[in-house]
C-alpha cells in the first residue's frame, strides 16, 4: 500500500513579514516549501496532497490537522519567529503521545545540517489540560492525532535571524532544503531511496512489463519517478504517484547506476523479515548465516534503529526482505 502524506503550508499568503528582511514573508515562502517537498517525496512514489489549494486561502488549523484522517503523517511548513536576531535553531514541534518523535529530531538535523545553523536543531512538545485531559497545544497537531494520524510542524530556522532569511529566499536554498527533508522523511518510513530518475521523453507507465496489458497513464517528459529495480529486459519497475509500475529503459536516463545495488558481507547470523516492524525476530522462515553474500538495495534509519534493504529468493522468487544493519559489512 502506497505511503500517505498530507503536507501544509502554515497560515497563508502574506503572513508574518520579516521584521529583518520585508522581501519575506512566511506565508508565501512556506508555501513555495511545501510545493518543492511534494514534488520531492512524489519522487519517491509517496502519494502526497495539501491541506489548501490556494496560497491566498486560510483554514482552521485544526481542520488541517483533521484532513489527515487515513494519511501515514501530517507535516506543517513553518520559520519560526524570535526576539533575539541570533537564534537559528530549527525545532520540530512533535505529538506529546511520541509517535513521531524519532522522526522529528532527524528532520531537526537535517534541517541545521542544510541550512548549517550556528544551533543544534531539536525537537519540543506543548500541551495543555482541560479537566482530567492532556491534550497537545497547536490545532494542525491535535487534529491529526483526533483522527490517527501522526502530525509535526517544522520551523525551518528563524525569518528574524538576517543571515537565516536570506537563505530561505534564495531558490536554490529552498530547492536543497525540500530534497533534504524529502530524503530524511523517505528513509525513516523504509521507502528505498535510491533510483530517482525523470523521463526524458514522452512514455507510457505500464501496468505489467508488456504492451498489451495496458498502461495506468502517460507521463510526460521530465516526471520524476523512482526505479525500483532494472528488470534486465529492457524494461524497469518503477514507482510514481503511489502506483508500481514498469516504464522502458528507453525513456529515462541512467538506467545502468539508477538501482545502486551494494554488495554485502554478513558478519553474524542474521534473520531475515519481511518487514521491519514485525514482533518475532523473524516471519520469513530464514536465517542469513555469517560470511554469506547479499545484494543491498537501499539503507535506511526507521524508528532510530537502521536497516537494510535486501534481495533473497524465497521460493524460487526475489524477494524484498530486511535485516539490520549492524550485522552487515557493505
Amino acid at each position: 500500500m502506497a505511503i500517505k502524506i498530507l503536507l501544509d503550508a502554515g497560515h497563508y499568503s502574506g503572513y508574518n513579514v520579516s521584521p529583518v528582511n520585508s522581501k519575506y514573508n512566511e506565508g508565501d515562502r512556506m508555501w513555495d516549501l511545501h510545493l518543492l517537498l511534494k514534488t520531492e517525496l512524489e519522487a519517491y512514489g509517496v502519494t502526497v496532497d495539501t491541506t489548501r489549494s490556494s496560497k491566498a486561502a486560510d483554514k482552521d488549523v485544526y481542520n488541517r490537522g483533521t484532513a489527515g484522517k487515513g494519511y501515514d503523517l501530517v507535516i506543517s511548513e513553518h520559520s519560526n519567529a524570535s526576539t533575539t536576531e541570533t537564534t537559528d535553531y530549527p525545532v520540530v514541534i512533535v505529538p506529546f503521545n511520541d509517535k513521531a518523535t524519532t522522526l522529528g529530531e532527524l528532520i531537526a538535523q537535517t534541517i541545521a545540517e542544510a541550512m548549517d545553523t550556528a544551533q543544534s536543531g531539536r525537537t519540543m512538545k506543548r500541551t495543555y489540560v482541560s479537566g482530567n485531559n492532556t491534550y497537545d497545544y497547536y490545532g494542525i497537531i491535535r487534529g491529526a492525532v483526533a483522527v490517527g494520524a501522526p502530525g509535526i510542524i517544522i520551523e525551518n530556522s528563524f525569518h528574524t535571524n538576517p543571515k537565516m532569511t536570506a537563505w530561505l529566499l534564495d531558490d536554490d536554498n529552498l530547492k536543497k532544503l525540500a530534497k533534504a527533508e524529502a530524503k530524511t522523511i523517505a528513509e525513516y518510513l523504509g521507502i528505498n531511496i535510491n533510483g530517482k530518475t525523470k523521463t526524458t521523453s514522452k512514455c507510457n507507465f505500464y501496468k505489467k512489463s508488456n504492451i498489451v496489458n495496458g498502461s495506468y497513464c502517460t507521463l510526460a517528459k521530465g516526471t520524476a519517478v523512482t526505479i525500483v529495480e532494472d528488470q534486465k529486459n529492457g524494461w524497469s519497475k518503477a514507482s510514481y504517484n503511489g502506483k508500481t509500475g514498469f516504464i522502458k529503459n528507453t525513456c529515462i536516463k541512467n538506467i545502468s547506476g539508477l538501482s545502486g545495488y551494494k554488495k554485502g558481507i554478513i558478519t553474524k547470523d542474521v534473520s531475515l523479515r519481511s518487514n521491519t516492524l514485525v514482533e518475532k525476530s523473524t516471519d520469513t522462515g530464514f536465517i542469513i548465516k555469517k560470511d554469506a553474500k547479499v545484494t543491498i538495495i537501499s539503507t535506511f534509519t526507521q524508528n532510530g534503529r537502521k536497516w537494510c534493504n535486501v534481495k533473497k529468493k524465497i521460493n524460487g522468487k526475489s524477494t524484498d526482505c530486511y535485516i539490520v544493519k549492524s550485522k552487515v559489512n557493505i
